[in-house]
């Protein structure tokens, strides 16, 4: 074990090809694991709602005015309500939210083993039953936590070092999870207070 460390801790970019080969089986085995569900994503009692504001123009009182928030009504409306292409939209969002959270994790560690395992406990959260089953669900939950898991991420990479950038990632996380689903500006305004 001891060698396996030291091994991890040489600053030669062994490290890197770790995290690539992980990311590599964790892509495969989300998809390969999630492909029965892509051609037969979930409906909801409330998908028809969602299907119904999608159908409406986007700047009309139909879309924007109704008590649901307009994010996913919004990607239906642009993948022309094809539940297929929403389910590989929602998958492809969480795969780089997750992504993006195990790295910005593994960065802000500071030995190479724990950097490792920082970004392989991260990639193995999100494969989790209960937050990678919501990806074929044509409800809003994907999308709220695809965004959350984003805000975190960019939150992280913005406490190491103030980027105009990542200011920007925040804030468009912020947004977009926001208006995922109701209480999620509740829960943004509860934390920024607290914050």
């Amino acid at each position: 074990m001891k060698r396996f460390v030291g091994f991890l801790n040489a600053r030669d970019g062994r490290i890197g090809w770790f995290q690539g080969i992980l990311l590599v089986v964790y892509l495969f085995l989300r998809v390969w694991t999630t492909l029965p569900a892509i051609d037969s994503p979930r409906e909801l009692a409330d998908t028809d709602i969602y299907l119904r504001i999608s159908g409406e123009p986007i700047l009309g009182p139909g879309f924007l005015e109704v008590k649901r928030p307009f994010v996913f009504p919004l990607l239906l409306k642009i993948l022309d309500q094809d539940f297929t292409a929403v389910a590989m939209a929602q998958l492809g969002l969480s795969l780089l939210a997750w992504f993006c959270l195990a790295f910005s994790v593994s960065a802000s560690l500071r030995y190479a083993w724990l950097k490792l395992l920082g970004f392989a406990t991260f990639l193995a959260l999100s494969l989790v039953r209960h937050l990678a089953g919501w990806d074929f669900v044509m409800m809003t939950e994907s999308l709220s936590l695809s965004t959350f898991v984003l805000l975190i991420a960019f939150g992280i990479w913005l406490a190491r070092g103030w980027r105009s950038h990542l200011v920007w990632g925040v804030c468009l996380s912020a947004f977009f999870f926001a208006f995922a689903r109701d209480t999620n500006a509740y829960l943004l305004a509860m934390a920024a207070g607290l914050i």
